[in-house]
């Protein structure tokens, strides 16, 4: 079992695909990891900004897609700190931050293999 992204759930993606439909998992994982770039981005100027309301907004928006794909450490991740956020504390936010983007690279890394797969 990999703790970073249920490999379950893109096999899950993957008998989604239609026939003669290239590379579905890859699309899907493409637009995630992009948009996880940009949110990620959204949160951290948000914690040096102390934007606790932008923080909530990004963070639960990256924690909806990471559910999507499985990615369930990085969505607890942006769920602590969207609660956090909700209580308009950003004390060590950027700590969560740095979390943040370790996992992300971590998830990064193996849907990069799995798209390969495709």
């Amino acid at each position: 079992m990999n703790t970073h992204v249920d490999l379950a759930k893109l096999e899950e993606l993957r008998a989604l695909q239609r026939p003669g439909q290239e590379g579905f998992l890859k699309k899907i994982a493409t637009v995630f990891l992009n948009d996880a770039q940009v949110r990620v981005a959204e949160i951290e100027r948000a914690v040096q900004a102390n934007e606790a309301e932008a923080v909530v907004m990004a963070a639960h928006a990256l924690k909806g897609s990471c559910s999507y794909l499985g990615a369930h450490g990085l969505g607890e991740l942006c769920r602590a700190l969207e609660l956090q956020a909700q209580g308009g504390e950003l004390q060590g936010g950027s700590r969560a931050v740095e979390e943040i983007r370790n996992e992300l690279t971590a998830v990064s890394a193996i849907l990069t293999d799995e798209m390969a797969k495709e």
